[in-house]
């Protein structure tokens, strides 16, 4: 939060809050207009269907992947920096322990997949993730191009893998993420690049539909 390609992911532009009757009343896919500044240029994005391959365990669903346009420069300020949502089928537990599960078996099976294809090998226990529930919620949050549910929960995660993308060298993430039981929103970027107490979440991109 389904099949996925093996470009990944990330996901929510910051935008003012709706008021709560608004979001209640809010078609769940109903799309929003985001604060998108003239001139700026569309992300680039992806809509995949879930589980991938190299991710079997993921629910079923779909992914929406929108980029920032450093994503694969590692001397970018944007590099590995993106935001996806995960829309599931069928409701999933909101817990941090099936967080952690989701994002182990994504980012650890997307790692060993690239690796293979370029010939090298992705070390078993070279993914580690860690996920606790979020302890300042960020409002600011909306889900990608979609109404946040009214009962979203916020998580934070921290992802240690090896960018096999790009650089073959190790890559500490940051992932926070807003949750609801058939949804996960999340704005991903690499740790150094997180203020812990002010956060950028948007992309130097407008989220627009795929």
């Amino acid at each position: 939060m389904l099949r996925i390609s093996l470009f990944p992911l990330v996901v929510l532009l910051s935008c003012a809050s709706p008021s709560e009757s608004r979001r209640e009343n809010a078609p769940k896919q109903a799309p929003t207009v985001s604060s998108i500044d003239a001139g700026v240029p569309s992300c680039k994005s992806e809509v995949i269907p879930l589980p991938p391959d190299f991710a079997p365990t993921l629910p079923p669903g779909t992914e929406t992947l929108w980029f920032a346009p450093g994503m694969f420069d590692s001397s970018a300020h944007d590099y590995f920096t993106y935001q996806f949502v995960l829309n599931f089928d069928a409701a999933q537990d909101v817990t941090s322990a099936k967080l952690e599960r989701v994002l182990l078996d994504y980012y650890a099976g997307l790692m060993t997949s690239v690796a293979k294809g370029k010939k090298r090998l992705h070390a078993a226990g070279a993914t580690a993730v860690e996920v606790q529930p979020s302890q300042s919620p960020h409002e600011a949050f909306s889900c990608g191009m979609i109404e946040c549910p009214a009962s979203v929960k916020f998580f934070d995660a921290s992802i240690r893998t090896v960018d096999e993308f790009v650089t073959g060298e190790t890559l500490e993430l940051r992932v926070l993420m807003a949750v609801s039981p058939t949804m996960v929103a999340a704005h991903v970027s690499p740790s150094k690049n997180w203020d812990r107490t002010n956060p950028v979440l948007t992309l130097p991109c407008s989220l627009t539909a795929p």
